[in-house]
């Protein structure tokens, strides 16, 4: 079994507060950065991952999957988005599916208040708790080390 080196933990981009299920605005923006620059184009602040989680789109709502679907198309690779959002079991049972399948690096995004339930598999330690009024901050996980790092995707807004 090959370890994977690396999980980004990410929430989802700013919601449609009319809708509550969809990105607003600034969340399509925030989108588009983590594409662009963050974890791809030509100088990305953090390594492309090659592995991307979503929680599922149908139960709750679209805003993790949204989110890193401009990233998915850049990188030409699947989400995986077949795990309800409350499921913590059943995200961290895909994340180690995809680590022994051989991913290196998996970006995980997910409703902020589940994040730190499934991290908590993967760091020794509390897990971090990830503020509400944040959108900007990745939790980078190093596996083998079971520590973690906060980081910021520095989109500009």
């Amino acid at each position: 079994m090959v370890a994977a080196q690396t999980i980004y933990f990410i929430r989802h981009g700013e919601k449609d507060k009319s809708s509550g299920s969809d990105l607003d605005a600034q969340g399509y923006q925030r989108a588009d950065c983590l594409a662009n620059s963050v974890f791809a184009g030509s100088n990305p602040t953090f390594k492309s991952p090659d592995t991307i989680i979503a929680q599922d789109p149908a139960q709750h709502s679209s805003r993790s999957e949204e989110t890193v679907t401009p990233l998915a198309q850049a990188l030409g690779l699947s989400i995986q988005d077949n795990v309800d959002r409350d499921d913590v079991q059943g995200a961290v049972d895909l994340i180690n599916n995809d680590i022994s399948n051989g991913s290196q690096i998996i970006l995980l995004a997910w409703e902020h208040q589940v994040l730190g339930d499934i991290a908590a598999n993967f760091i020794s330690g509390d897990a971090p708790t990830y503020p509400g009024d944040h959108f900007d901050i990745v939790w980078v996980v190093d596996v083998p080390s079971k520590t973690y790092t906060l980081a910021y995707e520095n989109c500009g807004f």
